[in-house]
Order: structure tokens, then sequence, then C-alpha cells
């Protein structure tokens, strides 16, 4: 029970939070469903990626794409959490990439 308050808790904050608070407590909500309810896990994560996507933050993006992963790899879809956990390197990379010289 207290593990649904919580959830239930942070679902009352999202709702008015700010995006980037959002974000944050989506994430959280889909960590404590990991292992347990995995499409609230995986409709939480999607949730925080898209808010990333919308505010063109690569390393939210990176966050919430490896989080994916995540909770597919504690599902045992191995071949789905090695496709997110790539992904979430490739946008790294970009990033990276992305990133003036410094001198």
């Amino acid at each position: 029970y207290a593990k649904a308050d919580v959830i239930d808790s942070l679902k009352r904050i999202a709702s008015k939070s700010n995006a980037s608070g959002k974000f944050d407590i989506y994430l959280s909500i889909a960590e404590k469903y990991r292992g347990k309810n995995t499409d609230s896990a995986i409709f939480y994560t999607q949730q925080a990626l898209n808010l990333a996507r919308e505010q063109g933050n690569t390393e939210k993006q990176s966050v919430a794409t490896n989080e994916m992963g995540v909770v597919y790899y504690l599902n045992d879809q191995y071949q789905k959490a090695i496709k997110y956990y790539e992904e979430a390197l490739f946008i790294d990379r970009i990033a990276i990439w992305r990133q003036p010289l410094r001198g």
C-alpha cells in the first residue's frame, strides 16, 4: 500500500509541475513500477521521453531512453533493452559531437 500511496502522490505533484519537474517525476513513477507493472513503467518513461523531445533536451532524452532499456531488461526483453541502450548511446554521441570545441 505504501508504494501505491507514493505513486499517487507523485502523480498529483506531476499534474501541478512544469515540464522539467514532470520529467523527473515521470521517471520516478516509472522506477516505482519497474519489474511490477511493465505497461505503467513504459507509459511513464514514454511520457518523460516525449517531454524531453518537446524541449529538445538531448541529455534528458538519453536518460529516458536508457530508462526504457532498463524497464525492458527487467522484464526479460533483452533485444528491446539493447535497442534502447544503443539508442541512448547514439543520442549521447550526437550531443557530444554537437558541442563546440573548447580551447
